[in-house]
């Protein structure tokens, strides 16, 4: 039945489509997984490639990371006892590798996957901050490049889905729009002129840092260089470390925007591109930014002062440390000087130490060293986010959410304008951050 100019159709689109998702294992292919299987249980089959040498291996990682995770805790309930046979028949578990020829898998699987998959979601990436650069291009760059080329195979496939983080901008400025890039085009030349860019050969990067990596064989200062070519692509383990009244204060702007967007929303949004553009039966290139940095801007600053709220109305369980308000540096100089003296004063180095064993001494500066070389890592990784400059357009989002019915917003919602901040970081974030992350027991939850 044709579905009206206010209505996408979701659970129409998604009912009996079979699905081919990377990345399976990770952080937002799960929640997808299971959103798509709680909403529409008559769904075809979700086939998941996960990086294992057999099927076997692939079998019991979906086992004990997908299947087994508390995150499922709604169709365990939903289904009882059927539960594992209901997720074992939706689930295709693949053993394959997606930077290799047919994603690593033999000719006849990668044969009979594609007779039958409609849509592709390809969530798999490395985002290890400080990666090395050939391990990074390698996964984020040249994985989809096979994946693209064995959707070329799927010849029932209605849509090619890619999820990246918005932060591939790079330095770019002011609004950046919801924009593809095309074949030739680099976001370097929005500032550099454009005959000074270079051309990017993938196979040719990737080639140039596996030979560099060679020659410079496994010492720590030739994996030091690899790291440092993967640098400069956010906030828990800095949330972690204030939280235990270790890190008073961090190298960045208090005004500068951050882009911080509950996975649930990015998910909704991919269930409803999926469903709005596998419809339109023609090739179409679309880019969508599910951000809050123009729509629902939230500052730095803010973040951190209902963080010290959080915090200093529900301790740590384990902080020894006092929750103090938030500072911010302009520089790796003067903040490395202030964090040295609480950190000293925290630790007790600043006491008379003469009566101490000697051991207990070294430990007490080895335990200062280290944290203080936690905490200038954690400036060299995150320092770009705290000073960055770009805000994310997300027109295409509003549209996008126009064209659904009030039945889909209400099950799909992913307006970011409806996001209360104070309430979402001291009640819903900081929670969970302790609760999945720290594994805290119980925490008490803030209150408006």
């Amino acid at each position: 039945m044709p579905q009206s100019s206010s209505c996408i159709g979701i659970l129409d689109f998604l009912r009996g489509k079979n699905y081919f998702i990377t990345g399976a294992t990770g952080f937002v292919a799960k929640v997808l997984i299971e959103k798509i299987l709680r909403a529409v249980p008559k769904v075809g089959r979700i086939y998941l490639l996960i990086k294992e040498k057999d099927k076997d291996a692939a079998v019991e990682r979906l086992k004990n990371e997908v299947i087994g995770e508390e995150l499922f805790k709604c169709l365990k309930q939903i289904h009882g006892k059927s539960y594992e046979a209901f997720m074992m028949s939706k689930l295709v578990p693949l053993s394959g590798n997606l930077c290799e020829y047919n994603l690593g898998m033999d000719s006849d699987t990668a044969t009979e996957i594609a007779r039958h998959v409609h849509v592709i979601v390809n969530s798999a990436a490395n985002t290890t901050l400080d990666e090395s650069y050939d391990v990074a291009l390698n996964v984020n760059t040249q994985g989809p490049a096979w994946l693209l080329d064995f959707a070329k195979k799927c010849k029932n496939l209605k849509l090619f889905l890619h999820v990246s983080s918005a932060y591939v901008n790079g330095e770019r400025e002011g609004i950046i729009l919801e924009r593809p890039f095309h074949l030739g085009q680099s976001i370097a030349e929005e500032r550099i002129p454009p005959t000074s860019v270079p051309w990017l050969d993938v196979s040719a990067e990737i080639k140039l840092a596996s030979d560099m990596m060679e020659s410079l064989g496994d010492d720590n200062e030739g994996a030091q260089k690899m790291r440092d070519l993967g640098r400069g692509r956010v906030t828990d383990p800095v949330f972690i470390s204030y939280g235990k009244g270790q890190l008073p204060g961090f190298v960045g702007n208090p005004k500068t925007v951050l882009d911080i967007i509950p996975v649930d929303m990015v998910v909704n949004a991919i269930i409803a591109a999926v469903a709005k553009h596998g419809t339109v039966g023609k090739a179409q290139l679309r880019v969508y930014h599910v951000t809050s940095s123009v729509s629902n801007p939230i500052s730095f600053g803010q973040v951190f002062d209902f963080a010290c709220d959080h915090f200093t109305s529900f301790p740590l369980l384990n902080s020894k440390g006092k929750i103090k308000e938030f500072k911010y540096f302009s520089s790796m100089d003067s903040f490395s000087s202030y964090i040295r003296d609480e950190t000293e004063q925290q630790i007790g180095l600043n006491d008379d130490l003469s009566t101490l064993d000697p051991k207990l001494r070294l430990q007490m500066r080895t335990e200062c060293a280290n944290r203080l070389q936690r905490f200038a890592r954690m400036v060299e990784l995150y320092e770009p986010y705290a000073f960055y400059k770009g805000w994310f357009d997300c027109s295409n989002i509003k549209e996008l959410i126009q064209n659904m019915s009030t039945q889909e917003k209400k099950l799909f919602r992913f307006d970011v304008e409806s996001i209360n901040w104070k309430h979402y970081i001291k009640n819903v974030h900081l929670p969970g951050l302790r609760r999945h992350v720290m594994k805290e027991k119980l925490v008490a939850v803030a209150r408006l």
